[in-house]
């Protein structure tokens, strides 16, 4: 998290904790926000919610152990090439292997889905996300395909993947974050020369490439899955 989206994620956080109150106790759920930009007063108060086991950790991110692109105080505009989310989801799959939910600050789960993440995800082989708008055609980047040597046409039509909140089994899909790692870590796979936010999508266009790569779809959508992106946000 960053502060630009302290609203969002201190909503974000009120809502979960309501949630985990009427999952059943076999359950169990670790949150952990990562300090991406925090000011010094949003620290402080995150550290009065781990003390009130609202969160059960804060981290501060060591942008020095990745590319330096991926740094979002050095690279604002481009957001890091949202590189940093990678690396967070590599750390949590390697820590706590199993089941992982990525989530940006905001987005809605519902208590439906989380009580029935494992049947879900056991269903999906490891791995569902919603669809998002558009296809690969509008949202990838041509630079992908040059990258992994491929004809590129053969995705255009491929429904994206919304990388807002994303769902794994890490027991049966470590290797498809290890692949999105891997790209996340060369600036000319997830963002090659030329894209920007208006012809490319970064780790979600990557993380659609793959999974396509790998005979799966994200043609679920949001109300269906049960997740809202960015459902509280207050711009």
């Amino acid at each position: 998290a960053s502060s630009n989206h302290w609203c969002e994620l201190t909503h974000w956080i009120s809502y979960m904790n309501n949630l985990k109150l009427f999952l059943p106790k076999n359950i169990k759920s670790r949150i952990i926000i990562y300090d991406l930009d925090l000011k010094e007063q949003h620290k402080f108060i995150l550290d009065k919610f781990k003390s009130k086991k609202k969160i059960n950790e804060l981290r501060k991110f060591n942008y020095t152990k990745y590319p330096e692109f991926w740094n979002i105080k050095k690279n604002r505009t481009s957001r890091g090439e949202y590189g940093w989310k990678v690396g967070i989801i590599k750390e949590i799959s390697i820590e706590f292997p199993g089941f992982l939910i990525w989530s940006d600050s905001g987005t809605i789960i519902s208590q439906k889905t989380l009580e029935n993440l494992p049947k879900i995800l056991k269903l999906h082989n490891g791995f569902i996300s919603s669809k998002s708008s558009g296809t690969m055609a509008k949202w990838t980047h041509p630079g992908v395909y040059k990258y992994f040597n491929v004809d590129g046409k053969k995705y255009k039509n491929v429904h994206n993947c919304n990388a807002a909140v994303l769902f794994f089994d890490t027991n049966k899909t470590q290797y498809l974050i290890d692949a999105l790692y891997e790209c996340a870590l060369e600036k000319e796979c997830i963002a090659p020369r030329g894209s920007n936010r208006k012809n490319h999508r970064q780790d979600q266009a990557i993380l659609t490439y793959l999974i396509t790569n790998d005979h799966r779809k994200c043609e679920i959508d949001e109300i269906n899955l049960g997740t809202r992106a960015h459902g509280f946000d207050t711009t």
